[in-house]
């Protein structure tokens, strides 16, 4: 009866570790599943934004103020592109602390500003550049810079 007793906790057990395994890696692959989504709505946020600062950027030194002030049309297209850019930083939800964290909304509207005032081409170009690149690495985060299994490959010695 030993014996028996014996296989049946052998079998419990190898059931259990199949059914325990089973579990876990079904865990594993929902919590994979929703990092994978956050980090898709964290690139489509940092694209949209940049497309729209993009935008804005174009069309404000297009039509940088000449001698003569601008029509209402074009003061109206001016307008609603910083309108557009401005809510497009307010609106975003899985990137909001990354944007508040580069001062982004701040840079933006400081640029903005000064380009109004000083029509620094220049200045106005860097200022986006950065706004851009800190867009970029946001939109990137650093885990997606690791290499797979390299902690691994290091501890194997290769």
């Amino acid at each position: 009866m030993q014996a028996d007793t014996a296989t049946l906790i052998v079998a419990v057990a190898g059931i259990s570790g199949t059914l325990a395994s089973g579990v876990i890696a079904a865990r594993m692959a929902r919590q994979s599943q929703l990092e994978q989504w956050l980090l898709d709505n964290r690139k489509q946020e940092c694209r949209e934004l940049l497309s729209s600062l993009a935008t804005t950027f174009l069309i404000m030194l297009r039509h940088r103020e000449p001698e003569t002030p601008h029509s209402a049309e074009v003061q109206a297209m001016l307008s609603d592109a910083r309108l557009e850019s401005t809510r497009m930083l307010h609106d975003r939800i899985f990137i909001r602390g990354d944007l508040e964290k580069a001062r982004i909304l701040k840079r933006w509207a400081e640029a903005m500003s000064r380009y109004a005032r000083e029509h620094d081409d220049s200045r106005f170009t860097a200022d986006f550049g950065g706004i851009q690149n800190d867009l970029i690495e946001i939109a990137t985060p650093k885990v997606l810079q690791r290499r797979p299994f390299q902690s691994f490959r290091r501890m194997a010695g290769s």
